[in-house]
């Protein structure tokens, strides 16, 4: 356990400075953001069998654990997906929506503006965990004169890898 948090914190401390080579303080700080935000959630997952069996969750979130599971169960079996750490634990949040995603184009076009990160590649958005600092990128975009789109995320995966395939270590996130 000491272990994985350590290497964690390693590959993080190494993102953020990888960061500050390559892009200068406003990179520094979405990285910043989104590693904090990521730690954050990762730490609050409580596992989803305890939950299941602790007299003080919930029956409507009890049997919607159960379903996951028995999900779970099927996928493996049946589609024979891997029976690794997929969906073995849970976070519930006290707000509407996981994270935001800022989403821009040049104004009058229907290309969308990228943004390139080391590991992951380019993508047509960026996220963020505070709904506020969304708010702010979305602002700083508009007075550049892209149009501009801010949308709540209601799931959360993580763990992804380059090519679009996943860690194995995706937990259950429910906002609001």
């Amino acid at each position: 356990m000491l272990e994985r948090r350590l290497r964690t914190f390693i590959v993080a401390g190494a993102a953020i400075i990888s960061a500050a080579l390559v892009g200068g303080c406003a990179t520094l700080e979405y990285y910043a953001q989104s590693i904090n935000g990521h730690l954050q959630l990762m730490s609050m997952r409580k596992p989803v069998d305890q939950l299941i069996t602790d007299g003080q969750t919930g029956e409507k979130l009890r049997e919607r654990l159960r379903k996951a599971v028995a999900i779970r169960e099927f996928a493996q079996r049946e589609l024979d997906l891997p029976n690794n750490g997929s969906y073995r634990s849970y976070v519930d949040l006290d707000r509407s929506y996981v994270s935001w995603t800022v989403i821009a184009a040049p104004e009058l076009s229907l290309e969308p503006k990228t943004w390139c990160f080391p590991i992951i590649g380019c993508v047509a958005y960026r996220g963020y965990f505070e709904q506020a600092d969304a708010e702010q990128f979305a602002s700083d975009l508009a007075a550049e004169s892209y149009d501009v789109h801010v949308s709540g995320v209601q799931a959360f995966q993580r763990g992804l890898r380059r090519g679009g395939g996943t860690s194995g270590r995706t937990a259950l996130v429910r906002a609001g």
